[in-house]
């Protein structure tokens, strides 16, 4: 090996690219401008693309000719041509899934021979995970069997398990050797054998830069060249930290620098460490503990020690929701944006799904953002469109998936021979509503203004369920997509992020080998894509010198920013939950050298301290809500330093966030409302919330329609209200006697059929089992009734539509309407009814007080007596319900005339009283229910 000289550490205080950058620079510049010869190692694409940018900075020149740069993986392809290998024999991971899947049919494996392939994908993955896993490492299955009988593993697991996985490994071997192709399992065991450092001498100098746990055949690679060419690893760590204990941030660096061969103490330090903060401070000098100050936000920094002695402001929050964890992130910026240019900031996400949200609420604050991450294609609106059809497909058009699909923005937005498509997909929403259709049938939509949309959902249906053959199914899909993209050409422009890498992956699935005989249908096919798919991601490079950095925690890796903001800091997102080793338990992992569950926590450790460490400040916040784990044990190591965890100061309570402006009413509104009749109904709805009856009666927003699929409450009493006003009216005109009960009872029962069958159509099981259980309610009801028809009732009307009735207010005639339910006579006096099949009615509600909001019975009493209240012999609430059958009357003396003097003319009169706005409910609980709520901002 080289001089001992040729592993380095960039302190971790310092950025490391940057540093990198003039130190490849000093060591290089005679070589300029053209460096291609040059050969840098990194992690990921993203240190390669930033690398580029700082080295060109630390040259001073306009331009130069950059070395070549390789990621890991990039190596090890790069080595696997030079050996000879052909890139087009190397298998995919779904190619290699359906060698693995006809191993284990033909080895009958229990528990796994009869799961179909998009199952056992799953279970694939991993195995095939698992094999490469143990090549990359330089293990066998030998070193496992070895060691089990050692360590006294159960017998179930050195019997059964473990000799399974060998019996598949071997005959998944043996099937792709016969096959001719390779797999990565082969490429790291071909390079492991045959790789020689005169394959890379094509450069005059290697730098391997900042690697932090590479496996053990990789570490083979680094101690050849290191060995036998110009090079030099270098590493982002502390030297006096980098030791063989779990518990310190920098345990694989220690374990990566002993696989070489080299002692820490032989390891050089590079870099000007006078610019690190805190420098001065002596390695054995107390750290001081620090109170920090209140937000940020509200008052600005304070400094305090980080975990690495380094002067940096820290704040941790306590958030109660993600929404709050966005809205929070976007006052920090809004702070930082203002005083820093936007690019040296980071907002690094340990939980992803986090970026779309923080990316809208970042742009529509108007500041710049430029997401540089790995995105999942589920997340792509060619993803969703597609899965939202097949979703469609598979319910057999239910209307619920229908409407979700033609929803898809890329449907809705379509433009299909230059007219739009949206008026018509809502126009065959509302005839699907309005005919309570459950499913849609493309022979209920013949006519010519649906032919369009019709069409094309027809030509998407018989695409994703044709079984032809894959290779022309996915030909289908590719057109499919091209059909849809080209029908949105302001979606193009729009330049909707990872259309074409979605348009490239599908492409590549085209090219898969795949057997006819794995899928027999078009539905499977099509499962199969998203389930692949689902899995997949692409990369976004963005501009790292424009707008605020959105990144996540791989990504970040070696990165260089001032100010870092770190959301979601929960245990289980950061460091992520461990999976339970699957094939070989932790402890017989770490026995035989393959990383353990202690081991993948400690990387994180890394990733936090190098986040963390030499920033000018710190944003930290978690979620604390019972369905999240407690705060990451990295901010307990913050905390342990005298870091307080602060509440928001964000203005997120209800009266602060929700409150409104009451709307005001102009004297064009007042004569409106002097001209409107008013209905018992209208008025309940003003006396629960004024700012409801404005946007229902002012306004006129409708409540969403939707199709009534299964009978609940509401459907339940407009069919029992519905064959109620048949049976009294046609059936039964006055009354019934004791001689026609049972014929009485027949005919209700159909009624309440012949009425559930005009709602539903079609009823579910379900509905009519409903069915049976109000017959007993109405069998109930009818003995009610004969009772008050044996005492003298007589039916006078049912449904009525009320004459309408003015009554004068400060000068003003306001006209009343209403339709009973039902009104009887006796002896000349009139018995206003209002069925009820709901709960009973809690007699605040109608006694006259402040909580009243029952408007019918005595509204409907006073319409229709036209002030004559001896007229009225009683209000009654009839209840029809499984708690109670029966009438209530409610009417005490003196009743209607304080309901018209203390309840009616103050709501009408505040009502069209020009100096009172519309206002919201204080009772916040009625607008759990509300239709509008989406509306007032609740």
């Amino acid at each position: 090996m080289q001089s001992v000289a040729i592993i380095k550490i960039i302190p971790i205080e310092l950025p490391f690219l940057p540093t990198l950058a003039d130190y490849v620079w000093d060591k290089l510049k005679e070589n300029s401008p053209d460096l291609s010869d040059i050969l840098l190692i990194f992690p990921s694409q993203r240190n390669k693309f930033y690398f580029r940018r700082y080295l060109l900075k630390a040259s001073g020149k306009p331009g130069i000719i950059p070395p070549t740069m390789f990621t890991v993986k990039e190596l090890s392809n790069l080595l696997f041509e030079r050996l000879g290998e052909k890139k087009g024999k190397k298998l995919e991971e779904l190619e290699r899934n359906l060698i693995l899947k006809y191993v284990v049919d033909s080895l009958k494996i229990e528990f796994w021979k009869d799961l179909d392939f998009l199952k056992f994908i799953s279970v694939g993955d991993r195995l095939l995970s698992f094999f490469d896993e143990l090549q990359k490492a330089d293990i066998i299955l030998d070193n496992i069997e070895e060691l089990k009988e050692k360590l006294h593993f159960p017998q179930k697991y050195v019997e059964n398990e473990l000799v399974i996985i060998r019996r598949i490994f071997d005959e998944y071997r043996r099937v792709l050797q016969e096959s001719g192709y390779t797999d990565t399992e082969y490429e790291y065991a071909l390079i492991k054998k045959e790789f020689k450092a005169e394959m890379l001498e094509d450069f005059k100098y290697i730098f391997i830069s900042g690697l932090l746990a590479p496996t053990r055949v990789e570490s083979t690679i680094i101690k050849k060249i290191l060995s036998n060419l110009p090079s030099e690893l270098i590493l982002h760590s502390k030297k006096e930290e980098i030791k063989d204990d779990l518990t310190t941030p920098f345990y694989n660096h220690n374990r990566l620098i002993n696989s070489l061969g080299v002692s820490v103490n032989d390891v050089r330090v590079i870099g000007d460490q006078s610019s690190v903060i805190g420098k001065d401070q002596h390695p054995n000098e107390p750290i001081p503990h620090y109170r920090i100050t209140p937000s940020f936000i509200a008052t600005g920094r304070s400094l305090l020690p980080t975990i690495y002695n380094l002067q940096s402001a820290v704040h941790i929050t306590k958030l109660k929701s993600q929404i709050q964890e966005v809205l929070y992130i976007k006052e920090i910026l809004k702070k930082l944006i203002s005083i820093y240019e936007p690019h040296r900031i980071a907002v690094v996400l340990a939980d992803e799904s986090l970026a779309s949200p923080i990316k809208v609420a970042i742009e529509k604050a108007g500041y710049n953002c430029n997401l540089s991450m790995g995105l999942p294609f589920s997340r792509n609106l060619l993803y969703s469109f597609l899965s939202l059809l097949r979703d469609a497909v598979k319910k057999n058009f239910h209307y619920e998936e229908f409407f979700a699909f033609i929803r898809h923005p890329l449907l809705k937005n379509a433009k299909l021979n230059g007219e739009d498509v949206r008026p018509i997909i809502y126009a065959l929403e509302k005839e699907m509503i309005e005919k309570n259709r459950i499913f849609f049938r493309f022979d209920d939509f013949r006519n010519e203004e649906y032919r369009p949309l019709v069409n094309i959902i027809k030509k998407f249906t018989d695409t994703i369920t044709d079984n032809t053959s894959f290779s022309l199914y996915m030909k289908g899909i590719e057109e499919l997509l091209s059909l849809l993209l080209s029908s949105n050409p302001e979606f193009l422009k729009s330049g909707i992020l990872g259309i074409k890498e979605f348009l490239d992956e599908t492409h590549k699935l085209s090219n898969l080998i795949i057997r006819e005989d794995i899928f027999s249908t078009g539905m499977e096919k099509i499962d199969f894509i998203l389930r692949v798919l689902k899995d997949e991601t692409y990369s976004i490079e963005g501009n790292p010198f424009k707008g605020v950095q959105l990144i996540g925690v791989l990504e970040a890796r070696n990165l260089d920013f001032d100010y870092v903001i770190l959301p979601s800091m929960n245990e289980g997102v950061f460091p992520k939950r461990s999976e339970k080793d699957l094939f070989v338990p932790a402890l017989l992992r770490k026995e035989v050298g393959l990383p353990y569950d202690k081991e993948r926590e400690n990387l994180f450790y890394y990733y936090f301290t190098q986040l963390v460490a030499g920033k000018k400040e710190i944003f930290i916040s978690y979620v604390e809500k019972e369905d999240r784990d407690v705060y990451s044990r990295f901010v307990s190591f913050l905390c342990d330093k005298g870091i307080k965890i602060e509440e928001s100061s964000l203005l997120f309570e209800k009266e602060k966030t929700e409150k409104k402006e009451p709307v005001p009413k102009d004297s064009a509104l007042i004569k409106k409302l002097e001209k409107m009749k008013y209905s018992p109904s209208s008025l309940r709805i003003y006396r629960k919330c004024p700012y409801h009856f404005y946007l229902k009666y002012i306004l006129e927003i409708g409540e969403p329609e939707k199709i009534v699929e299964e009978a609940g409450p509401i459907e339940w009493g407009n069919i029992i209200h519905k064959a109620l006003q048949k049976f009294y009216s046609v059936d039964f005109p006055s009354h019934f006697t004791r001689d026609n009960l049972h014929s009485a009872e027949r005919m209700l029962y159909f009624r309440m059929k012949e009425t559930l069958r005009e709602i539903l159509g079609r009823p579910k099981a379900s509905s009519l089992f409903d069915l049976d259980i109000y017959k007993g309610y109405i069998k109930r009801f009818l003995y009610e009734d004969l009772e008050r028809f044996e005492e003298g009732y007589r039916i006078h009307c049912v449904e009525k539509k009320l004459d309408e009735y003015e009554i004068h207010i400060d000068g003003m005639k306001i006209k009343l309407k209403g339709k009973t339910d039902r009104i009887d006579i006796l002896d000349g006096k009139y018995y206003i009814i209002d069925y009820k099949t709901g709960q009973s009615v809690d007699k605040k509600l109608y006694n006259v007080g402040e909580a009243f909001t029952e408007f019918q019975l005595p509204m409907y009493a006073l319409i229709f007596s036209k002030k004559d209240f001896e007229d009225i012999g009683g209000l009654l609430y009839y209840y029809i319900s499984k708690n109670r059958v029966g009438p209530e009357d409610i009417m005490e003396e003196g009743y209607i005339p304080a309901f018209r003097d203390e309840i009616l003319i103050p709501t009408i009169r505040e009502l069209i009283d020009p100096k009172t706005p519309w206002y919201r409910t204080n009772d916040e609980s009625r607008c759990r229910t509300c239709a509008y709520k989406e509306f007032c901002g609740r």
